[in-house]
């Protein structure tokens, strides 16, 4: 008689999709990010063009997004290191 394998855990289609950078490259990411958005505040760049404005709302999104996909994937270690 066989014995029957447990079943593969099933993960999402997109798990793992956001964790592009770890480390210093997440944090340059996050630099590079901000500092776009600084760029594009300083020069006024959204109030004349609707494009602008649309890409700085899209680096905004992105930054925010990313710190906090590596803030819950690290969630225990953040944790343990709060307490």
């Amino acid at each position: 008689m066989k014995t029957m394998k447990p079943a593969p855990k099933r993960t999402h289609a997109y798990a793992g999709r956001g964790a592009y950078a770890d480390g210093w490259l997440l944090a340059l990411f996050i630099v590079v990010a901000l500092v776009i958005r600084k760029a594009i505040t300083l020069l006024d760049l959204a109030e004349r063009h609707v494009a602008w404005a649309a890409f700085a709302t899209y680096v905004e999104a992105l930054w925010l997004m990313t710190i906090a996909s590596a803030m819950s994937s690290e969630l225990a270690n953040l944790t343990e290191w709060v307490t």
